[in-house]
């Protein structure tokens, strides 16, 4: 058994396929053809990597997904750029002439998908089915999204007292049940926000206040559209 097969039977998630994703037919490529392939390189990266454009500590990283050989949701983890540099080595390979003159491109395809125009960009992250309470994180939402920020007296995006996104939180609710605290708050706004959790370890301060960061309301819309579609999945 491969190393390869190994992992992918232990882990219950299916490796890149790297040759896949490489391969083309062409011995010598022309300029259209050439073109068509590195469109579908970036094109195949982008349903394994996406980069993270939202977020106060995770902006600018790189979210890697694998797919389950058994039909459960994908496994996302996010990495950094040099991290990525790093684990993923295989190298786009190609030559070709161009108004009579040889080109070749031989390149790491992690640095070319990175650069780019057509790669992958995450704005928001995804919200998972299993979700039990997010009805009442959908109410929170609601209520930021269609008050101005003036009645709401709340940044958006920007950091806010965790006190005030507390005590809005309670005022959405038309039942809140002793499940509801400061903690499982927290915690139940991280899952549907991912955005808004602080690195971990760490609690955001401002002026030595407790705060939590809340994104735009656009990316809310977005988010909230999401729920609305009971849909698990990213949109960008």
């Amino acid at each position: 058994m491969s190393i390869m097969s190994s992992v992918q039977n232990t882990t219950g998630y299916v490796n890149i396929d790297w040759d896949s994703v490489l391969d083309h037919n062409q011995k010598e490529f022309t300029p259209k053809s050439v073109r068509a392939y590195l469109f579908g390189v970036v094109e195949k990266m982008n349903r394994h990597f996406s980069v993270i454009m939202i977020g106060q500590h995770d902006f600018g990283k790189i979210q890697v997904t694998h797919y389950s050989m058994t039909g459960s949701l994908p496994d996302n983890v996010t990495i950094s750029v040099s991290k990525a540099r790093s684990l993923f080595s295989k190298r786009i390979q190609c030559h070709w002439v161009e108004n009579g003159k040889r080109k070749k491109i031989f390149k790491p395809a992690i640095e070319f998908w990175l650069a780019s125009s057509h790669r992958k960009e995450l704005y928001f992250q995804p919200i998972k089915s299993t979700q039990v309470k997010s009805q009442p994180v959908k109410l929170f939402i609601e209520r930021l999204v269609n008050s101005s920020e003036s009645s709401l007296q709340l940044k958006l995006p920007g950091l806010n007292t965790r006190s005030s996104v507390y005590q809005l939180f309670e005022e959405t609710q038309t039942t809140l049940t002793a499940d509801w605290n400061p903690k499982s708050i927290s915690s139940e706004l991280y899952r549907v926000l991912p955005m808004s959790r602080p690195s971990p370890g760490k609690r955001v301060r401002k002026n030595g206040i407790a705060c939590i960061w809340l994104p735009s309301k656009e990316i809310l819309c977005s988010i909230l559209q999401d729920l609305n579609d009971n849909n698990s999945r990213l949109l960008f």
